[in-house]
């Protein structure tokens, strides 16, 4: 079977579509916090925002049961850099079905996540991953020479906002990185 991607502004989510998102996120990534049906609420609540800025793209492919077997989400984060405030693309929840690993459904929703740098919509993209060498193939660089900081988090601005073990990264290689302190100026994504 040949699959595709769809990309989606949030709202534009079916019920369906959300339950079956949810469904492989939790599969992915088991949540001691909440249920796949508390999240699906949640993701309704926020689709009714009125700011388009916060909601998300959301990069599905689906199986011949309309079953999501990988996705990819992006949204618009400013963080803060030695040079200034920065509009990046920030690029969370990407997985692959189990079932279906290897069959290269993760870089195609990277790939369609990554086009909206490619057409100049953002200059970079900012993630964390424990697979930098899957993300190296796809054009992406390692951050560098950064503390990383969160100047939102009251308790603790100056700990290290990211997951432990994890590898921060950006897309294109070739954008010109800054060294030295950035605030995610929000918790991780």
């Amino acid at each position: 079977m040949s699959y595709s991607v769809q990309v989606f502004d949030e709202p534009e989510l079916t019920p369906e579509q959300v339950r079956s998102m949810i469904d492989l996120l939790w599969l992915v990534w088991p949540s001691e916090l909440q249920t796949a049906e508390q999240a699906t609420v949640q993701v309704f609540g926020w689709q009714k925002t009125p700011i388009p800025y916060l909601r998300k793209k959301i990069y599905l492919i689906s199986d011949e049961n309309n079953k999501v077997i990988a996705h990819a989400e992006t949204h618009v984060r400013v963080m803060f850099t030695p040079e200034g405030a920065l509009g990046v693309m920030a690029l969370g929840g990407v997985c692959t079905h189990p079932d279906k690993r290897g069959l290269g459904l993760g870089a195609a929703v990277v790939r369609a996540a990554f086009d909206r740098v490619d057409e100049g919509e953002f200059p970079v993209c900012v993630f964390q991953t424990p697979v930098a060498d899957f993300y190296g193939m796809l054009g992406s660089a390692v951050c560098e020479n950064n503390t990383w900081v969160d100047h939102k988090n009251k308790e603790n601005p100056e700990v290290h906002p990211w997951e432990p073990g994890e590898t921060l990264m950006y897309y294109p290689a070739s954008f010109d990185w800054p060294e030295g302190e950035i605030d995610i100026n929000g918790g991780q994504y």
